[in-house]
């Protein structure tokens, strides 16, 4: 229902929603489901401070969102143009998208461990998204010399700006503010 809410222009509806039911049931997966998806939704509406509190709300849960809840806390804190809250949420995060952002904010800030970070993803073998996107902020090759990359990829383009975005970031001061 909070959905067809959202849907039919009635965000805040849905956003009320979403609170009543986390608040109203029993059901500790349910709640966390609800509080998530309030949280999803107050981040697809630009509301970056008000969607980093609700993903903390999700992560104290500490249910099977907890570690992704905490990891978009810190992306959000990032987005409103605060690395330092940022960081502080990525700091004992499993995930690899977590290690990576937290490289670049300290990369920026001139701190080596942020070199060292995106090194150690750098290294994963394979060519997942963050290793590669840890590779190319270092500027280290993923292919092998005189091996080339297929010419077409339709993802590419799009890859490519994330890739120009977070090697942009990595140089930019702390005090820079992030659009």
């Amino acid at each position: 229902i909070a959905r067809v809410q959202r849907d039919a222009g009635g965000a805040d509806s849905a956003l009320a929603l979403y609170a009543r039911v986390a608040a109203g049931t029993a059901d500790p997966v349910l709640r966390e489901t609800a509080l998530w998806e309030r949280a999803r939704e107050l981040q697809d509406a630009g509301r970056f401070d008000a969607a980093g509190r609700a993903f903390d709300e999700v992560a104290a849960r500490a249910g099977r969102r907890a570690a992704e809840a905490s990891y978009l806390s810190g992306l959000m804190a990032f987005a409103a143009g605060r690395p330092g809250p940022a960081l502080e949420r990525w700091e004992a995060s499993p995930l690899e998208a977590a290690r990576f952002w937290r490289g670049v904010v300290l990369r920026g800030r001139g701190d080596a461990r942020g070199d060292s970070l995106l090194r150690a993803l750098a290294a994963t073998p394979g060519y997942g998204f963050y290793a590669t996107a840890a590779r190319d902020s270092l500027g280290i090759r993923g292919l092998p010399e005189g091996l080339e990359a297929a010419t077409w990829d339709p993802g590419r383009a799009v890859a490519g700006r994330v890739l120009r975005l977070a090697h942009a970031l990595s140089k930019k001061s702390p005090e820079a503010e992030v659009a």
